[in-house]
Order: C-alpha cells, then sequence, then structure tokens
C-alpha cells in the first residue's frame, strides 16, 4: 500500500485502516525476518478503523508506512489508546534502517513509557523525502483491541484536557456516591449501604483500571497489584451486587432459593 502522507499538524484518529497485520501463532517472528524479502510471510490488510482480535494467545504484528513533504521536520505523537496491552515492541525504521526502538506496556513500571501518561504515547519524528516504516508487536494477556492515532503535541494537548475534565467530573461523582452510602451504612447500620458502596467503586475501579489511570496515579511501580486490580474489580462488579439485592430484597426470608443462587454467584 501507499505509505500514509502525514500534514505538519496531524489529527488523525483510529487509523487502523492504514495498517497491515500478521498473526505470529507461536511468537517466534523477529522484525529481521518480517522485512528479509525472501522470508517475509504475507501481511493482511486492516479493514477496521480499531483493530480488534478478542483474546489470543498469538502475538500480533502491525506495520504502517508514513512520510511528508512539508519542508521540515515534523515532529509526530502515536497514540495506542488501550492501556492493558501487556508489552508492546515498536520498530522505526528509516530509509531502511532501524533507527529507534521503544517498549511500552503495562507489564513494565510506569516510569519506562516513553510520554507519562495513561495511554501509550510515543513521539516519532519525521523528514522530507525520507520513508518511515514502524513495526508494532503485540503481546498481551488482555483483549486485542488497537485504537491507534496520529497527533501533533498541541491537538493532543487539547484532546487530554478535555478526556481528563470529563473523567474528573465522573470519578469525582462515583467517590460522592460511594461515600454517601458508606456514611448511610455507619449511621443506619443497614448492610445494603456497604454492598452499594462496594459496588459504586468497584465499577470505578474497573473503569479506572482499563482507562490506565489507576497504574498511573496510584501504584505505578506495582505490575502485580495493576493486573490483579482488573480481576478483582469485575469480580466485584458480580459479588457485590448479587449481596445488595440479596440483602435489600429480604430474599433469605422471602425467596431462599434464589437468594443461594445469588450467593453462589
Amino acid at each position: 500500500p501507499a505509505p500514509l502522507q502525514l500534514k505538519p499538524a496531524p489529527r488523525l484518529q483510529t487509523i487502523g485502516r492504514h495498517f497491515q497485520i500478521l498473526e505470529d501463532a507461536d511468537g517466534s517472528l523477529d522484525v529481521t525476518r518480517l522485512r528479509d524479502p525472501h522470508h517475509s510471510p504475507a501481511w493482511q490488510h486492516v479493514d477496521q478503523p480499531i483493530p480488534s482480535f478478542g483474546y489470543s494467545a498469538s502475538t500480533y504484528w502491525l506495520r504502517l508506512a508514513v512520510t511528508q513533504h512539508t519542508g521540515a521536520p515534523q515532529r509526530h505523537l502515536f497514540e495506542i489508546a488501550y492501556p492493558v496491552l501487556d508489552n508492546i515492541h515498536v520498530y522505526i525504521f528509516e530509509d531502511g534502517e532501524l533507527a529507534r526502538q521503544v517498549h511500552m506496556g503495562d507489564s513494565l513500571p510506569f516510569d519506562r513509557r516513553p510520554i507519562d501518561h495513561a495511554n501509550f504515547i510515543f513521539p516519532v519524528t519525521t523528514q522530507d523525502n525520507v520513508l518511515t516504516e514502524l513495526y508494532f508487536r503485540i503481546d498481551t494477556t488482555s483483549s486485542v483491541q488497537l485504537p491507534i492515532s496520529i497527533y501533533s503535541s498541541t491537538d493532543l494537548f487539547e484532546s487530554k484536557y478535555i478526556e481528563g475534565m470529563g473523567q474528573a467530573l465522573f470519578y469525582g461523582a462515583m467517590l460522592i456516591m460511594s461515600i454517601y452510602n458508606f456514611l448511610l451504612f455507619l449511621s443506619l447500620r443497614d448492610v445494603s449501604y456497604f454492598y452499594c458502596a462496594m459496588y459504586i467503586l468497584s465499577m470505578a475501579s474497573l473503569l479506572a483500571t482499563i482507562q490506565g489511570l489507576t497504574y498511573m496515579y496510584l501504584w505505578p511501580d506495582n505490575v502485580t497489584l495493576n493486573d490483579a486490580t482488573l480481576v478483582l474489580s469485575l469480580s466485584g462488579m458480580i459479588f457485590f451486587p448479587a449481596l445488595f439485592f440479596r440483602s435489600v430484597l429480604s430474599l433469605n426470608e422471602t425467596r431462599p432459593i434464589l437468594s443461594r443462587v445469588l450467593l453462589v454467584f
């Protein structure tokens, strides 16, 4: 395919259709072999704006060629807006020569990221009449979703500022609701309010973990805790609602069989 032409201030969101994809079932391929014209496997064209392959034990490779004709070197920011990917290796080639490598992922301490952000963001500088090729190697135990975008520094700042304001309002409201229900539990001694407060916290924790916020702000050096939080939060979203409905509807007295079913859940 023809290289993607980058302009001085690009704002290209979810550009999956510009990529080619390759599934590496046993994870044995490396970038040198992929670039060898005599041994390179067959790449497939991506037909969706956000490449998504569900849960898979395979390693996935993506490649993208970009070029520019702007008259001066340009710095672009590539973003992968799915913070729960375990390992992302990016190989950047300029006119066929390996110029730089980037290693990111939530299996690494947060301070290893090129840019401090909940999403995976890294800079790429392009020059006139120089073909820049990017190879992404994705290896993860989470679902494989790759919402990749390209921004200029200014556009990224504006976009993330608005997004951050929305997140602050949402998580602030969730925290207030949780504290309110917990105070009702302390004053009324009704355990239903405790279950409700814990359900709200579980929901907020799950969303914040998926968005990479807990890893960024709460435990940026604890990879194990970051992985565990996702599982515990998801479990809490099943566990606490079941106990809440069992308690608030008095199912132990009115529907004992259904009460036991909820306990099994």
